[in-house]
């Protein structure tokens, strides 16, 4: 499947599409964050006459077309993970500095999108198992390897993939809420689960008619489903 990206076609297939915009409002993050984030910043230091260069706090998939930046599905889970760790007290220089070392140690442009992160509000832990079925945790800002007690998995309303341990699946508004976001239905847009109806087109038909139940008629689903939907897209009015 491919999308436009500018006037450019890309394949998005069970990648998702998101502009920064949309993903600072999945995420519920100002946009200038997540679009510094994206795409990196200058700042001036000392008496003000000499700029420094921030790089991008992660990569993207999809090409960047005449300064037109869209991000994946993965994309959108690494923004999850610093949004999480930042909450924790952990600052911004060791997330930058962990997810380098991830990136190293997992070989992969998403390290954030990858299950087996802790964090102990100072420094964050990978989780990685030796050859003798014994879990230890590697210090990411120091490449230092901690035998201790697995702390804490992030994100508990994600799904990874048993296999691979990346992110499949993200339940925006819980792991008991019928509201998922995957990148393999209608390009990672918020849907009703078990089917392909976003919940934007259910909000929409809501301000139409007015009636939950007449929503749950019209898409043949149930009225706890409609409910959870609009909750859902009044959130992010919200942010």
């Amino acid at each position: 499947m491919f999308a436009y990206v500018g006037d450019v076609m890309t394949d998005i297939l069970g990648q998702g599409i998101y502009t920064i915009r949309e993903a600072s409002s999945l995420v519920r993050l100002p946009y200038h964050k997540v679009s510094r984030w994206v795409k990196g910043y200058s700042y001036t230091i000392e008496s003000g006459d000499k700029k420094r260069n921030r790089p991008p706090l992660m990569s993207v998939d999809i090409p960047v077309i005449e300064d037109k930046f869209a991000l994946s599905f993965l994309n959108v889970i690494e923004l999850l993970f610093v949004k999480k760790f930042l909450s924790m007290g952990v600052s911004l220089q060791t997330i930058r500095k962990a997810s380098e070392v991830a990136a190293d140690i997992l070989k992969t442009i998403h390290p954030f999108a990858y299950q087996r992160f802790a964090t102990d509000n100072n420094a964050i832990f990978l989780e990685i198992e030796e050859s003798t079925g014994e879990k230890s945790l590697i210090d990411l800002a120091k490449r230092q390897q901690e035998i201790r007690p697995f702390i804490k998995e992030y994100l508990e309303d994600v799904e990874f993939d048993r296999i691979t341990n990346f992110a499949t699946r993200w339940r925006p508004l819980g792991k008991d809420v019928p509201v998922i976001i995957d990148p393999n239905i209608a390009f990672g847009k918020p849907v009703v689960e078990n089917t392909r109806i976003g919940t934007k087109t259910i909000f929409k038909q809501y301000l139409v008619e007015n009636s939950i139940q007449n929503v749950a008629d019209w898409f043949d689903i149930s009225v706890n489903e409609v409910d959870f939907a609009i909750r859902y897209e009044r959130e992010v009015l919200r942010n």
